[in-house]
């Protein structure tokens, strides 16, 4: 049976101790949450991670822009 979800004041309480630099185990003992609700929160914060870095993205919209019917094996030799 899943958990209930949380509060949003008791998640800002928590995203709070992690930008205050509290080490996810004290979060734990103070919170009483599991560590798992910690990293998810922290993976939230952070956003979504990037496979490519933003210069290759540049390059390879202006690729796209160039040749809008290229192949994906043509943007990957590209980016190489």
């Amino acid at each position: 049976m899943p958990f209930p979800p949380l509060f949003d004041a008791y998640k800002d309480r928590i995203q709070q101790h992690i930008l205050n630099g509290l080490a996810v185990a004290s979060v734990v003992s103070v919170e009483g949450v599991w560590k798992s609700t910690i990293y998810r929160i922290i993976d939230n914060l952070l956003g979504r991670q990037f496979a490519i870095f933003p210069a290759a993205w540049i390059g390879l919209r202006a690729f796209i822009e160039s040749k809008r019917w290229a192949y994906q094996d043509e943007m990957q030799y590209d980016l190489i």
